[in-house]
């Protein structure tokens, strides 16, 4: 199965998950690809200078950050601006400072859910990693295992 980690990461620490997911997968024996949304800034606007083809991927992890509460609104421009993803297998990754999902993070899962149920994607699983939580390392590997194990 070949598949595509589409991520946009501001500091690095959604990076730094989606990084293990793929590492998982490889050992798995799939064909992963890491795609970085890549943004220039204009004024305070992050606007996408290049989107990265989903199409040849059977397979696709979506990860991003919470901005502001919500879906990081690069990674919401970028799933809303993406073609037909039917028959994919998908799974969504996000991050966020805050101590507890509700302070944006299931906000953010249940948008990026949304567009991407929209687009015809089946959905595989999706978690949260709390950046400032003492759970944190816990809720990464278990994440990590959840994906894994879904492809």
């Amino acid at each position: 199965m070949k598949i595509g980690i589409v991520v946009h990461s501001k500091t690095g620490n959604t990076l730094s998950v989606v990084q293990k997911i793929k590492e998982k997968l490889d050992n798995k024996g799939y064909e992963v690809d890491l795609l970085k949304l890549k943004v220039v800034k204009k004024g305070d606007k992050e606007i996408l200078e290049s989107t990265p083809d989903i199409s040849s991927y059977e397979g696709l992890i979506f990860g991003s950050s919470v901005e502001a509460f919500q879906l990081n609104s690069v990674m919401k421009r970028y799933l809303t601006d993406i073609g037909n993803v039917s028959g994919k297998k998908v799974s969504i990754v996000i991050t966020q400072h805050f101590k507890f999902k509700w302070l944006g993070g299931s906000n953010a899962v249940k948008k990026a859910d949304k567009i991407l149920r929209g687009k015809g994607a089946k959905i595989m699983g999706s978690f949260i990693v709390n950046w400032s939580s003492a759970e944190k390392q816990n809720q990464i590997e278990d994440g990590v295992k959840k994906i894994s194990m879904a492809y």
